[in-house]
């Protein structure tokens, strides 16, 4: 039988080892990339420069969006559900 706890020693142990890391300058850089990829909306925006260009550059982003409403269709809609997870605590500032 699979347990997950050496998964969650590893992940745990990471968190505390880049908890104790200075920061960094690069960090409110690295801070607004991954709120702009939230919901997918870097994808998409990067999709929209590429439709903008017109050729292959438009055609690639069709694809690509067609594969992210793909992957969030297969995430949310048939993997969440069959395999359902305590959410951690949110956290508190």
């Amino acid at each position: 039988m699979f347990t997950h706890a050496p998964l969650t020693r590893l992940d745990r142990s990471l968190f505390a080892g880049s908890a104790a890391l200075r920061p960094s300058p690069a960090d409110p850089v690295l801070r607004g990339l991954s709120r702009a990829a939230d919901h997918g909306r870097l994808w998409l925006g990067c999709a929209a420069a590429c439709a903008a260009i017109g050729g292959r550059p438009r055609r690639g982003a069709v694809r690509g969006l067609l594969a992210l409403g793909g992957a969030s269709a297969l995430a949310n809609g048939v993997l969440k559900p069959l395999l359902p997870r305590r959410r951690p605590p949110a956290r508190q500032d």
